[in-house]
């Protein structure tokens, strides 16, 4: 069965829970889910495949992948991917649905269809007990906007184990307080005084409220977007003086190796500090060493940080290779993490298609022409033994120069900036079908007759849709009191600019025309936009994620899996929100 294959695995490979949990960056609860087989992610879905890249994670931190190929039947010299592949395959050897069903028990197939979903559910709850959104709001610490959305379905807490934790604790003991548990017994459809004891009924209850809400691409990509959407004006100032960032003496050090997680920082900043000072017009870094060497020093992470927006600043072109390894993941907090400096136009980030070598890390920071730290130490020894040279001799320069343009060689892009607050990708999309999410109607259905008197220079400027086999728009349609108070937004690129009531009931009729003219266009009403002034293009094979407030940016991006993760988000929202048109038009008409 899964849970005992997978507390072997566990077992062999001397991993705990907290352990595991660290490496698929996880709530510790979900994995005592699947260690104790309450839960089991679908073979074929991303959760799957998230467990086996923290099983592989953790095996190649324990120096074990040896052991672990040795249990799962693969080839140890095997690839990282047939690797991960293969723990999915042992995982499931001989499970079946009835094996999941039977210690799923307590949730009957036939629970009401009403309460099929997490914002339904949530929902009930706090109908149940009298619950407003402001005041779970402050027991959990987050805006009430936020838990109206999560009521309404088009946003999940999922992204956030914590706030997960949270909302399900603050629940059931309202539950408990105000005399519900009977009626909860009914609404799980779970035999009487079944959750008198409370850790039992902490468990079945958490399991109960976001069982149904299992996209887990869905989770990574609502965390991304929630950083593009919160990202301020100032976000690219540096948090200290070069004065505070860079030691004199470290800036002068003429030391041609450095030791340990210490040397290195001190070598980086010897390096980001002289980058700094000489103004390149280009620098290459490249690291696939565990961040522990940043993470782990709070006051060096600053240092690093204010040096690398100086470097910007000073318009330094950043070449960085990301360690990626196909992660999801991690293809995320490498953007998030990175998403500061991007308004500058100054980054260019890829990420390498080959596998990195489990036996040795290897670090290139490369300033071409002027010095360099490299190192390739054994994995697991870097911290503490690792060798760090940092070179400045002509030949050493040229033969780094030559290694990192051959990795450069193999990699590709990973997100592309635009300083504007649209893009066009109609005529690199696959034109089978695209999807656009929005909080707002769309620049693509706008009447020419509103461009024309609203941005006449841009009339000439909208997205090519008649390409589009399908073309797919989820938008949220405002209520009275946003569109009479001026306060609904107009996706015109780059520009802050409100509907008056005429002017939406003229996008209206014409959106109207287009579900009639145009064979393949469809509209998804949702019922409250799911991020604040954002705007997402999802093709099969490229995506661009825009803000339509100030700072307006779009980010592109073409990563095979991220274009993945976005349809499947994508996908989700239009099942559980797509209508028959004969509804979606009667929705329309109360505008005109």
């Amino acid at each position: 069965m899964f849970s005992e294959k997978l507390n072997k695995l566990m077992s062999s490979l001397d991993i705990n829970i907290k352990y595991l949990a660290g490496q698929m960056e996880c709530d510790r609860s979900y994995i005592q889910r699947l260690c104790s087989g309450t839960r089991v992610p679908k073979q074929n879905g991303t959760g799957a495949y998230n467990l086996a890249d923290g099983l592989y994670k953790a095996a190649s931190g324990k120096e074990k992948i040896g052991d672990l190929c040795g249990i799962i039947g693969c080839d140890a010299f095997s690839s990282g991917g047939r690797i991960r592949s293969a723990v999915v395959e042992y995982l499931y050897d001989g499970e079946t649905v009835e094996n999941v069903r039977s210690r799923r028990s307590y949730i009957s197939d036939t629970s009401a269809a009403a309460y099929s979903t997490f914002g339904t559910r949530l929902d009930s709850i706090m109908t149940l007990t009298g619950l407003s959104n402001i005041r779970l709001g402050k027991q959990v610490n987050t805006d009430p906007s936020y838990i109206s959305r999560f009521r309404s379905g088009v946003r999940s807490p999922k992204n956030n184990p914590q706030m997960m934790n949270d909302i399900a604790e603050a629940l059931l003991d309202r539950l408990i307080e105000h005399k519900k548990l009977p009626a909860l017994e009914k609404l799980m459809d779970l035999s009487p005084n079944a959750l008198d004891n409370r850790e039992a009924a902490f468990e079945m209850f958490y399991d109960w409220l976001y069982e149904s809400n299992n996209n887990d691409s869905a989770v990574l990509i609502e965390g991304l977007l929630d950083h593009i959407s919160g990202f301020r004006a100032g976000a690219g100032e540096s948090p200290l003086s070069f004065e505070q960032a860079v030691d004199s003496a470290v800036l002068s050090d003429n030391s041609s190796e450095y030791y340990g997680s210490d040397g290195l920082r001190r070598a980086v900043i010897r390096f980001l500090g002289n980058v700094v000072t000489l103004r390149p017009e280009k620098i290459y870094l490249y690291s696939d060493q565990k961040m522990d060497w940043i993470t782990a020093d709070s006051e060096f992470r600053i240092k690093w940080a204010s040096l690398m927006m100086m470097c910007v600043n000073n318009g330094t072109q950043i070449h960085i290779i990301h360690n990626i390894n196909r992660s999801m993941s991690e293809m995320a907090d490498a953007i998030k993490s990175w998403l500061p400096l991007y308004p500058s136009g100054m980054i260019h980030a890829y990420y390498c298609k080959p596998q990195i070598n489990v036996r040795f890390s290897t670090t290139l920071f490369l300033c071409p022409e002027h010095f360099c730290i490299s190192g390739s130490n054994v994995t697991g020894t870097e911290n503490d033994i690792g060798m760090y040279r940092y070179d400045t001799g002509r030949e050493q320069l040229c033969a780094h120069q030559a290694a990192y343009s051959s990795l450069l060689e193999r990699s590709s892009p990973l997100v592309r900036f635009i300083s504007t607050a649209d893009a066009d990708i109609s005529v690199k999309a696959d034109p089978s079908s695209v999807t656009v999410i929005s909080g707002t109607l769309t620049f693509a259905t706008m009447p020419d007759s509103l461009i024309r008197r609203k941005a006449p220079d841009l009339t000439a400027a909208r997205p090519g849709i008649s390409a589009v086999n399908e073309l797919y728009e989820c938008v949220y349609l405002p209520a009275d009191e946003e569109l009479f108070g001026g306060r609904v937004t107009m996706d015109i690129p780059g520009r802050a600019a409100v509907y008056t009531t005429e002017e939406y009931a003229e996008h209206i009729g014409n959106i109207l025309k287009l579900l009639e003219s145009r064979q393949g266009y469809r509209l998804c009403v949702l019922p409250q936009p799911p991020f604040d002034d954002m705007k997402m293009i999802i093709a099969k094979n490229i995506v661009a994620v825009s803000r339509l407030k100030p700072p307006f940016m779009t980010f592109v991006f073409q990563h095979p899996d991220m274009c993945r993760a976005f349809k499947s988000y994508a996908d989700s929202v239009k099942k559980q929100y797509g209508k028959h048109i004969a509804n979606v038009r009667q929705t329309l008409e109360k505008y005109l």
